[in-house]
Formats: structure tokens, C-alpha cells, sequence
């Protein structure tokens, strides 16, 4: 276990080193050299991302559950995006940014959109996942955020089923 900056390669070269949803709390400059130094010639590096749940400072979607969720999570944790012990400032340099100052050649990107259908206990499992929402940071507020979250969203989907379209978007380049 390490940090991808303290991470080093053992064995060999690698043809592809993918990177999803996390580059923003790396040092991406020293992480895509590293990778560069392990990938092979004609290989390369993907950085992937999708929106989550929450963000207060991005539009994140149109869906009234997710303002729902968002007004939640507000009430609970504030105005400011949390962080674990901090908060999150938001990124300096776009995927493709970060790519084009790199070593790497032939920066491309893409995106594919699909509607992903969330359970009640999906949406809940996978805020206690985040590094804004989970127990840790609610600490003694986690019953009183958990319990307002599905009363609030069963009361606007008695279902439990949140349908919620998603675009994934990749950015790649060549070694």
C-alpha cells in the first residue's frame, strides 16, 4: 500500500495504466512521468471520469433527486464540498491539459453517456464512499444524514429507484 506518487513498478513494462476518478488528488504531473518511465513504447495512459452524486460547484444533473441529495448533503455538511479533514478545491488543469504537459503524444478524448438506475441503498452506500460523505466526516450526524436522505428520497421516488443519465468521459495518450 502507497501513494501512486510513492508507488513504485517492479516487474517489467506495461502496455496501459488507467486512471479513473482519482487524478485530482494525485501529483498528476509526477504521477503521469512515473507512468511514462513504466509504460512501453506504443503503450499508453487513460484517465477516466464521471460525475458523482454531489458537487456544489459543478452541474452535476438534472435529475430532481439530485437536487434532493444535494440539499441533504448541504444541510448536514455545509456549503463547501468536504474533503476528508479539508475541503475539496477543485481542479487546476483539465485531463487533457494535464496530458498535453506530459510526456505523452497523441492526446485524445471521448465520452459515452448511459442512464444508470441507483437503489436507495446504492445512493446511501455510495456517498459513505466519498471522501465528502462519508461516516467519517458526518461523524455524530451520520444516523440524523442517513435517516433525512431516504425520507427525502423515497418521499419524491417511493420506488427506491433513482434512474440518473451518466457521461463517462476518457482522456488517453500514446506512449
Amino acid at each position: 500500500e502507497s501513494t501512486a506518487e510513492d508507488f513504485r513498478a517492479t516487474t517489467g513494462t506495461y502496455r496501459l495504466v488507467t486512471i479513473g476518478n482519482a487524478i485530482h488528488w494525485m501529483d498528476g504531473d509526477a504521477v503521469l512521468a512515473q507512468c511514462h518511465e513504466w509504460i512501453e513504447a506504443g503503450g499508453g495512459v487513460a484517465l477516466l471520469d464521471m460525475p458523482g452524486l454531489w458537487n456544489p460547484d459543478m452541474g452535476i444533473g438534472d435529475e430532481p433527486w439530485i437536487a434532493a441529495l444535494s440539499e441533504v448533503v448541504r444541510r448536514h455538511l455545509g456549503e463547501r464540498r468536504r474533503a476528508g479533514s479539508g475541503y475539496y478545491e477543485g481542479v487546476e488543469r483539465s485531463h487533457e491539459e494535464l496530458l498535453r504537459d506530459s510526456s505523452f503524444e497523441e492526446v485524445n478524448s471521448g465520452s459515452t453517456t448511459a442512464i444508470v438506475t441507483w437503489t436507495l441503498d446504492e445512493v446511501v452506500g455510495y456517498l459513505y464512499s466519498t471522501s465528502f460523505a462519508n461516516r467519517e466526516v458526518l461523524g455524530d450526524r451520520v444516523d440524523a444524514f442517513e435517516s433525512d436522505l431516504r425520507t427525502t428520497l423515497i418521499a419524491l421516488e417511493p420506488s427506491g429507484r433513482f434512474p440518473r443519465t451518466l457521461e463517462a468521459v476518457w482522456t488517453c495518450a500514446r506512449r
